[in-house]
Parts: structure tokens; sequence; C-alpha cells
């Protein structure tokens, strides 16, 4: 199956709640926890850091260093909660 990759609601909550879909038989699943959450980096309180294209950003850095190929067709499942939907 497609890998599956989890952007969690907040901003400000990590994915941990989402953990459970890691058991997903036979799917690998990427939790990405966004700027400034879980355990992401969290640079200060430079506004432009937090937007939604930097977000957007740095979901599409992840997956391409996570799943080699995947941006650029390779097959994978996006699954945004909440804020991690805007995301998506």
């Amino acid at each position: 199956a497609a890998p599956l990759v989890v952007c969690h609601g907040g901003p400000g909550v990590p994915s941990d709640y989402l953990f459970p879909l890691g058991c997903l038989p036979g799917r690998p699943v990427l939790f990405w926890d966004q700027l400034g959450c879980g355990r992401s980096d969290s640079p200060g309180l430079d506004a432009a850091s937090y937007s939604i294209d930097a977000s957007v950003t740095a979901l599409a850095d992840v997956v391409d260093q996570a799943l080699p190929g995947a941006a650029t067709g390779g097959r994978f499942h996006l699954l945004g909660q909440s804020w991690g939907g805007i995301l998506a």
C-alpha cells in the first residue's frame, strides 16, 4: 500500500494523538510534527516561519526527504486532521 503522511491538528498540538494510525497493516505511516510542535524545531516567534505557505513548503520538504520520488509522481496518501487538513 502507498505510504500515509499524517498532518496533525493545531497549530501547537503534536501528532501523538494520531499514533494509533501507525498500526495500519501493510502501510508505512509518516507522522509529521509541524514547526514548533512535538519533535520539530521551534525557531522562535518569527511569524513568517509559521505561515501556511512556510508550513506547506516544510511538508513538501519532509515528503521529499522521507519518501524519495513521492513528490514527483510516486504514490502516497496525505491525511490532514483539523489544521493539518488546511495544509494538506
